[in-house]
């Protein structure tokens, strides 16, 4: 117990010791001191918590009065840890600086500006030759305060920058290399613009060396790289192509100068644009809109959306944005946006974008405001809002739910807003409703009960409180549920309801008002009227309404508080509702009737009186106290009191009698007293006398009476026999605007009188007198028409005769026949079922009878007897012709003194009708008696001219006659001629007349026209024809066409003789070229003369056909000039008399159809025929058609060629000019013979729907066609020329060519099928025009397949990936693009080296994809066809093979791919004579001689301790031989150059120059126990990065030195006692550790501000900070080498959660350089880049195949495994230390020795276990697997140049460029 409790105080004595260091804060690599009170007696300084290493200068030091001088040398870590020598307990740590310089180049002869840090010591700068700052240059120049200088340099060269200063430390002057620094001359690259991910070249001049290393750096001075460097190509000369992977920016060019160097130095900046489309992220199926950015300006470019990110067609999508947008709705995965850049003209990638499952939100209530609403779903952050920018609720998800209150001022409807995961879009998801609290309850008033119901979408949890204040402080509290609850409350005024559910407390919800009881007064007053209404206790400000009711009001005011009074006029007797609306909650309203005041009328009768009269009124009202004392006057304005009369109550109503005195059609009747004045009661009409009119009024019948009063019209009348209207009424009726209709029964005066308004009162209106009538007609005549005439007659009255006066006795009517018999009549009106007779009578006679001659002629006398009627009558007749009929004006008048006959002469032309009419005396009766229509006066009346015609006068004998051209009788014709016997002959010359007028003399020599004569003439020209002429077509009956007023009898006649008559009633045909024509030949009316025209008058035309050319064996239409006749039958003869029938055809009206028999050539003629008449109505041409015999392959954009064959003797195709085709050329309809192929649906029209050019045809064997155009699947035609025009010689349909694989490798062969094309001739193109072709050419089998297809160039060489054109060679002998397939690479293949020494096994390292599970072997050439002979090759590993080269020579190492399993050529593998001997055993510390052939051809020879030379990893050097440019190389090896390796370790001797690496054998050591004795070597040009301690030696410590410690040897006993007390030490340990943690460490400069700094933890936060230091220096650029003991120190959830944070996978870079005791360090450090490569791939690969779960758990179970490990091997150390405490103090450093080479071998062991595991793991496997294919597919999308290949002669492949896409997706993670 004694020493637990010694160890506990010493525990806590040192970790709560003070610290302080001087300088404040040490700088590597100059000296600093350390003092300190904790009681320790040594210290050391390491880079490790655990302490289980030294620091380079850092190793044991005394302490002197508790202080220490250290300087540690720069370890590529800047947190040491200070450590007591004898416990190896860490007590402080402490972060060192670093000295820099920036920039660490300076362009020679220009002024550079050099930065120092802040903390630099004053000093002066130097340039020195040398790392250990000898060999001064230059620039010698002090630091100014700001640590800067500005020097320039007139040398180049590479050189080292060194401060000289004062070190108080150490009080000496001190000199320290800083860093390396090169001068140089400036270079420049070009282009200096760039797209990111656009492939570039640049070219690079100046100073750069070839082969220069360059990268792109964000810093001008080259410090922070952004994009790996890039090697340039060895044979390119200067020239990096690259594909573009930095962001949008501006990037300095910096290139490495001189090479190896380190130091890059600004050739110049490169401005990259970059495209970007937003967003990154977007939810599957629904709508998004993109925006299109280069840099930040929008982008109109077309944009693309990809699966892979080459950016090649087919895409997805392909849109022109509008305004930089463009909208697309995905399926879930992921895409790549391309933007067409129009310079390049390519597309160039822009973004990723991932695309996932659409979340779903769900309220899992409904939003009210001031209550909780919650939203369940899978995103972190939901808006509601009307828009993202100004949100009204926010949701901060936690668990996929929130909640949050809804504001009070939240609208009714809110959007919800949903983000992606990185919060670049936010998605409408529509909108949810918001409502108010739904409080139910109507208003409310003091006292009376009322009905509430609480919002139903309450919990029941929540509370209800009804509060007197927004805080809902106080009040009354109620659970839920509430339903329909029925209160009283009796204080009126605002209750805000509060509710209660949630963690937010209650919250004011809705506010509901207790209101007063209203009311009105009074409740009675008097229409029109003007009153007081008063409304008490309604709300201030609130509206009352008040008319018919609460929903129909008229007026409204407001209420100013406890009464409101207003002035109230009713101008109707109605109730009036005084109402107003009051408040409740949850938008309900009350409209609340307040009080219902009645308007009670004043009722006044009569309204109508007479001016002047005494009248009485009648006045009356519901509530007669309402009227009384009132009076009553009739005036126009009440206000102007005149006389009035008192109302006297009689019988409940009012009495007044007045005397209007003015005439008015409303005065107001005034009632009132003077002292409440007088308000109009009523209105009251005063009118004049009325007028009074009536229709012609007869006794017994109706008549209308009209009473028109000014101001008020009667509506009822009374017809009485007295004016006052008091005695007999003779009628009463109604009157209708006025008017009214009545009967009287005598002719005599009555008075009429009218009701007033109230339908008792008469009013006198004036008077009416009734009169009869006589008739004035004194005959009428039975069975005509009658005429009555009568005195008075009544309009719309009916007349008829009665045999008695009072019209009761039998009726007749007199017109249109009068049926009464002969007698005396009373006339009669009748209307309206009512009838009045005449008070005298008339006779009625017979009818009149006339008699005349039966044919009767112009101008000529006869007599016209008449007889009946009776001879009184006669006597007193008048008799008249008349032109139509006896109403029509008299032609002529005739009188006769004899009653029984009158003689008379028609004075009309022959033919005219007229008729003879009678009428009696009293001129009311006119009757028709007789008609006529003369014959002509003379006979014939019809001539022809020129031919002399005796005409017979009808009434002369003799006289003379004389016919003329006008009716005027004049002589122009001719001279009069004599009548001898009633004849005279005349003869008319021919004129232009067809009419002549026959006239006669008379007595006193005048001529009188007689007589009109029909005139023919009897030539053509003529005005008025006869026979017309006519065109009549083809079969067609023809009817003549004459004046069938003059002439009849027509017929038609071949002859102008009439003797040869032909039938045309069924139409004539016309033969071809026949033009027929016909006579027609007529009678004259009095069938006196025949004729016909002097020319035919009759045409009937011949037929003409369309076309004349007809192709044979096809169905071709035909029009005809004419139409066909039905009943016709057509058919095509071979002779033009129609004998013979080769075909038939259908015609129908013009148009037809043919069927040519394919065998006719020739002419041939169209007959038509009609019963047994046939005749060749057209002559055609028909021609035998060509014929296709063959045609080459139907493949689009291919030619096709055709042979034809003709065998027409009609025309040629070639050329029908010659004088063998005259006989037909005139027939041709087309002298085109082009041949074309064109759309079958155009059927050959020329020049529509063509698909190629029309071609002549020179040789008909081979005619050929493009087919660019042609559509797969479409029908075409073949067209041919001919005389009928265009004709097809048969279809073609186009085939598709589709080629399989689609994929080939680049230098493999595979069987290439490309369907429809057998026996093809196929090579490769990489251009659409197939030139030039690159690729030997291969003959497709008939089945259309290249068995075996070589996708290499025609010398043999790779071709460059990217797309390639399947080019077939054409009839024509042309090559033709069919389609393309992509060129990979050989799946990433490559080795690590490229040579072997004969009959010594090599081994290569399969690089990339390559795994010797794909290795076919070794062939003699790149066909990979025959094995070599020269070589063999073994597997070594799944990812290493050995070769033995059996005779020098090439031989080719082929492989499969995953890729069609093409078979590629990985590498050629030299195999070269051995030129260097050695010996392959050999003692340390002898010297190895190696002899060496050409030694000017090997510049290195190293020994390394590793199986084999030039392997993928670096191995340590063991040693490196002399003199490099002599012939014998020379190793020294001493026994601790092998300490670390077995017995059994066997080393490879490597030879290497500019070009190759060569493997020489193995030599294996026996020791000789001698001293390791160094070999100087000329210090490297990198220097060795400050180390000053002047070791400049090439080999590798494997075991750093350890402080020697004495120790007394323990008993077995006392160790297990110390075991046991170790553990309880344990114990106390854990309470003292925050003692520790808070161990403090007091800086000068701290102490001096008075500032503390809390110590980290050291087992947790001290390593977070490690790597965030890592990770921080990764983001700028710069690189951090840790070791592995740090790594296993870190713990495994901070090591996985800093991998998950960190942006980018932690890149570490090799060591610089390495010292003596760094062997250790470089173990571990070898093993933790191999973990940290595998952590680096394997999130990538998580990355690409979203596996980063699966990969996590790999990662932590590797790290745990690996920790666990250590951590045994760390518990083993501690063991063995505490054994050897207890054991003697001499074997103490042996048994260190043994843990540590344990430690080391089982490092190794472990490295290699995992190796072998992951090599063996499935898991891995399949993900390689995986990861080649997905670069497979990456090639295949990418189109090589021959920049982008490594010039490494042993790969053959494309710079990877997943790999740098992978760089640039980090980079732009962290830049984004």
């Amino acid at each position: 117990m004694v020493t637990l409790l010694l160890c506990i105080a010493l525990l806590a004595q040192l970790c709560c010791g003070q610290w302080t260091f001087s300088p404040a804060t040490p700088i590597v690599n100059l000296p600093f001191r350390v003092t300190t009170t904790v009681q320790v007696s040594s210290l050391f300084v390491s880079t490790s918590l655990s302490c289980s290493d030294v620091a380079n200068g850092g190793a044991t030091t005394l302490l002197s009065g508790g202080s220490a001088v250290f300087q540690v040398l720069s370890q590529n870590v800047t947190t040491f840890y200070f450590c007591d020598s004898q416990t190896y307990v860490s007590l402080t740590s402490i972060q060192f600086e670093m000295l820099t310089i920036d920039p660490r180049y300076a362009i020679r002869n220009v002024v550079t500006h050099i930065s120092f840090p802040l903390f630099t010591p004053n000093g002066t700068m130097s340039l020195r030759e040398y790392s250990d700052c000898s060999g001064s240059i230059g620039g010698q120049q002090a630091l100014s305060s700001t640590k800067t200088v500005d020097v320039a340099f007139s040398v180049s060269g590479y050189y080292f920058v060194c401060l000289t200063y004062f070190d108080t430390v150490v009080a000496r002057s001190v000199t320290t290399n800083i860093n390396s620094f090169v001068v140089t001359d400036p270079s420049s690259f070009t282009p200096q613009t760039a797209i990111t991910f656009q492939t570039l070249s640049f070219e690079i001049s100046g100073a750069a060396p070839p082969n220069a290393r360059v990268f792109f750096s964000l810093s001008t001075s080259c410090n922070v790289t952004s994009q790996g460097s890039l090697q340039a190509g060895g044979s390119f000369g200067k020239t990096v192509s690259t594909r573009i992977v930095l962001p949008s920016g501006n990037f300095t060019f910096c290139v490495e100068i001189p090479m190896d160097s380190g130091v890059y130095v600004p050739s110049g900046v490169l401005n990259v644009g970059q495209y970007f489309v937003h967003p990154f992220t977007a939810y599957a199926g629904r709508p998004t809109t993109y925006t299109a950015q280069f840099n930040t300006q929008g982008v109109s470019s077309t944009v693309a959306l990809s699966t892979s990110t080459s950016c090649i067609s087919p895409f997805v999508v392909v849109n022109s944005p509008t305004n930089s947008m463009v909208n697309w709705t995905l399926a879930t995965g992921t895409y790549y946006s391309c933007i067409f850049n129009v310079a390049t003209q390519s597309y160039i990638l822009a973004s990723q974008h991932t695309v996932v499952a659409s979340p779903t939100v769900s309220f899992l209530s409904q939003a009210v405001r001031a209550l909780p609403l919650s939203v369940q779903s899978t995103v972190s952050s939901i808006i509601l809002g009307a828009a993202v920018q100004t949100p009204t609720i926010v949701f901060n998800l936690s668990g996929g739910l929130a909640t949050q209150i809804v504001p009070p001022t939240s609208s009714t409807s809110l959007t919800i807003w949903v983000p992606t995961s990185d919060y670049q879009y936010w998605y409408n998801f529509g909108q949810t409703s918001v409502r108010n609290f739904a409080l139910v309850n109507p208003p409310i008033f003091v006292g009376e009960p009322f009905n509430f119901t609480v919002d139903a979408g309450l919990w029941p949890q929540y509370q209800i409180r009804f509060a007197s204040a927004s805080t809902c402080v106080g009040g009354e509290d109620m659970q839920l549920p509430i339903l329909d609850k029925r209160s009283v409350l009796n204080i009126s005024g605002d209750r805000v309801v509060c509710v209660n559910g949630s963690q937010f407390g209650f919250q004011a919800a809705t506010v509901t008002t207790v209101y007063e009881i209203p009311s009105v007064s009074p409740l009675r007053i008097l229409a029109n009227k003007t009153s007081s209404i008063t409304v008490f206790r309604v709300p201030s400000g609130q509206q009352v309404v008040y008319g018919q009711s609460c929903d129909s009001w008229q007026s409204s005011f407001v209420s100013v508080g406890a009464q409101t009074t207003i002035s109230f006029l009713s101008s109707a007797a109605t109730a009036t509702s005084f109402c107003s609306t009051y408040a409740g909650s949850a938008n309900v309203t009350l409209s609340r009737l307040l009080g219902s005041v009645s308007s009670l009328a004043v009722t006044v009768r009569p309204s109508v009186q007479v001016v002047n009269i005494l009248s009485t009124y009648v006045v009356s009202v519901a509530d007669p106290s309402l009227l009384s004392s009132y009076s009553l006057f009739v005036s126009a304005d009440c206000s102007q009191s005149t006389l009035s009369s008192p109302l006297e109550l009689q019988n409940g109503v009012f009495i007044a009698k007045v005397t209007p005195t003015m005439v008015g059609a409303s005065l107001n009747v005034c009632v009132g007293n003077s002292t409440q004045g007088y308000f109009l009661a009523a209105h009251t009409s005063i009118v004049s006398p009325f007028d009074v009119t009536y229709s012609t009024a007869l006794a017994g019948l109706p008549f209308q009476l009209t009473v028109v009063g000014t101001t008020f019209q009667p509506q009822q009348y009374v017809v009485s026999s007295t004016r006052s209207c008091n005695g007999t009424t003779y009628a009463t009726g109604a009157l209708t605007n006025g008017t009214g209709s009545t009967r009287l029964p005598l002719a005599q005066s009555y008075f009429v009188c009218v009701f007033s308004d109230d339908g008792a009162t008469l009013l006198e209106a004036g008077g009416v007198l009734i009169g009869s009538f006589s008739a004035t007609s004194t005959t009428l005549v039975r069975l005509v028409g009658n005429q009555i005439g009568v005195t008075t007659s009544i309009t719309g009255a009916n007349f008829f005769l009665s045999t008695f006066t009072n019209c009761s006795g039998t009726q007749y009517v007199a017109s249109p026949s009068l049926s009464a018999p002969v007698g005396q009549y009373a006339v009669c009106q009748s209307l309206g079922g009512f009838a009045s007779g005449s008070t005298n009578l008339v006779r009625v006679i017979d009818q009149f009878v006339a008699s005349a001659p039966p044919s009767v002629r112009s101008f000529v006398p006869f007599n016209v007897n008449i007889s009946r009627g009776d001879s009184g009558a006669r006597s007193d007749i008048s008799v008249f012709l008349s032109l139509t009929n006896c109403s029509g004006a008299p032609l002529a008048t005739f009188t006769s003194s004899n009653p029984s006959f009158v003689t008379i002469t028609i004075p009309t032309l022959a033919f005219v009708r007229s008729v003879l009419c009678i009428t009696t005396a009293d001129g009311y009766v006119t009757s028709q008696i007789a008609e006529f229509s003369p014959l002509p006066y003379m006979s014939p009346y019809t001539i022809a001219s020129t031919v002399p015609v005796s005409i017979s006068s009808g009434a002369r004998q003799s006289g003379f006659a004389i016919v003329s051209p006008t009716s005027a009788c004049g002589s122009e014709w001719m001279n009069a001629v004599a009548i001898q016997n009633s004849i005279s002959t005349v003869t008319v010359p021919r004129s232009t007349s067809n009419v002549g007028y026959y006239c006669e003399s008379d007595i006193a020599g005048q001529f009188q026209l007689r007589g009109v004569l029909a005139v023919i003439q009897l030539s053509n020209g003529t005005s008025q024809q006869v026979i017309f002429n006519q065109t009549a077509f083809p079969g067609v009956p023809v009817v003549a066409s004459i004046n069938t007023s003059l002439v009849s009898d027509p017929f038609f006649s071949t002859s102008s003789s009439c003797s040869n008559t032909v039938d045309l009633s069924n139409g004539y045909l016309p033969s071809e070229g026949e033009e027929a024509y016909f006579f027609v030949c007529v009678l004259t009316a009095d069938q006196t003369l025949r004729f016909t025209t002097p020319f035919p008058s009759v045409h009937i035309v011949g037929y003409t056909i369309q076309p004349k050319s007809f192709v044979a064996g096809s169905q071709q239409s035909f029009s005809l000039s004419s139409a066909i006749p039905s009943q016709t039958v057509m058919k095509v003869s071979g002779t033009s008399s129609c004998a013979t029938n080769v075909s038939a055809a259908i015609a129908n009206g013009q148009s037809g159809t043919l069927w040519p028999l394919a065998t006719l050539d020739g002419i041939y003629y169209l007959c038509a025929q009609r019963g047994s008449t046939q005749s060749a109505i057209a002559t055609l041409l028909v021609s035998r058609s060509p014929q296709k015999l063959t045609q080459t392959l139907l493949i689009p954009n291919v030619p096709v060629c055709v042979s034809l064959q003709s065998t027409s003797t009609t025309f040629s195709l070639i050329d029908d000019s010659g004088s063998m085709y005259d006989t037909f050329r005139n027939y041709y309809s087309s002298s085109n013979r082009s041949f074309f192929l064109s759309a079958s649906s155009t059927l050959c029209s020329e020049g529509s729907g063509v698909l190629s050019a029309a071609t002549a045809v020179v040789n008909i064997s081979s005619v050929c066609l493009s087919t660019s155009g042609a559509r797969v699947g479409v029908e075409y035609q073949f067209c041919i020329g001919t005389p009928s025009g265009f004709v097809p010689l048969g279809s073609a349909t186009f085939n598709s060519v589709t080629i399989q694989p689609t994929v080939l490798v680049s230098g493999g062969s595979v069987a290439l099928s490309v369907n429809n094309l057998p026996s093809a001739t196929i090579a490769l193109s990489p251009s659409t025009t197939c030139s030039p072709i690159v690729t030997s050419s291969f003959t497709a089998n008939s089945s259309g397949v290249v068995p075996f297809f070589n996708a290499s160039a025609s010398d043999n060489s790779f071709l460059n990936p990217g797309t390639f054109f399947v080019c077939v060679l054409s009839p024509l002998s042309t090559w033709i693009s069919v389609g393309n397939v992509s060129v990979a690479g050989a799946s990433f293949y490559s080795i690590s080296n490229n040579v072997a020494i004969q009959q010594v096994p090599t081994t290569f390292d399969l690089l990339d994809d390559l795994t010797s599970d794909v290795i076919l072997g070794l062939r003699t050439s790149t066909s990979c066809a025959l094995t070599s002979s020269i070589a063999s090759v073994t597997t070594v590993t799944s990812t290493s093979i050995s070769v033995t080269g059996a005779a020098p020579g090439v031989t080719y190492l082929c492989a499969t791919t995953p890729i069609n399993n093409s078979v590629v050529v990985v590498a050629a593998i030299n195999i070269i004579s051995s030129f260097a001997q050695f010996s392959s055993q050999a003692s340390t510390c002898t010297d190895i001689t190696v002899g060496v052939n050409a030694p000017g051809t090997y510049t290195a020879l190293t020994l390394i301790a590793a199986d084999y030379c030039c392997g993928a990893t670096t191995a340590a050097t063991l040693s490196t031989a002399s003199s490099p440019s002599t012939s014998q190389r020379r190793f020294v090896v001493t026994d601790t150059d092998l300490e670390g390796f077995s017995s059994r370790t066997s080393f490879a001797l490597c030879a290497s120059n500019a070009t190759s690496c060569y493997s020489l054998g193995q030599i294996s050591f026996v020791s000789s126990s001698c001293a390791g004795t160094p070999t100087p070597q000329t210090p490297s040009p990198g220097g060795n990065n400050g180390n000053t301690n002047g070791s400049n030696s090439n080999r590798v410590d494997l075991v750093s030195s350890t402080t020697q410690e004495s120790s007394k040897k323990i008993t077995p006993t006392i160790i297990l006692a110390a075991v046991f007390l170790l553990l309880l030490v344990i114990v106390i340990i854990i309470v003292l550790v925050q003692c520790c943690l808070r161990s403090r460490r007091v800086i000068p400069s701290d102490v001096e501000a008075g500032k503390t700094r809390e110590g980290a933890d050291v087992a947790d936060n001290e390593w977070k900070r490690t790597f965030d230091s890592i990770v921080n220096t990764n983001k700028r650029g710069a690189s951090t080498a840790v070791t592995l003991n740090q790594l296993l120190h870190v713990p495994i959830s901070m090591r996985l959660d800093t991998c998950r944070e960190a942006p980018i996978p932690i890149q570490l870079l090799e060591l610089q350089e390495r010292d003596e005791r760094a062997a250790l360090a470089e173990i571990e450090r070898n093993t933790f880049y191999k973990l940290m490569d595998n952590i680096e791939r394997e999130m990538y690969e998580m990355r690409e195949y979203h596996a980063a779960v699966e990969k996590t758990r790999v990662l932590q179970n590797v790290s745990v495994l690996l920790q666990a490990e250590y951590m045994s091997l760390a518990e083993f150390e501690e063991a063995n230390r505490t054994a050897i405490m207890d054991d003697e103090e001499n074997n103490r450093l042996d048994v260190v020795d043994v843990e540590k080479q344990h430690w080391r071998h089982q490092v190794d062991l472990e490295g290699q276990r995992l190796k072998d595991t992951l090599e063996r793991d499935p898991f891995w496997r399949n993900r390689r697997r995986l990861l080649r294919e997905a670069h497979m597919r990456a090639m295949q999308s990418v189109q090589a140049s021959p920049a982008a290949f490594d010039p490494t002669p042993n790969r053959t492949l494309m710079v990877d460029q997943t790999e740098l896409e992978s760089r640039y997706n980090k980079e732009q993670d962290l830049y984004i």
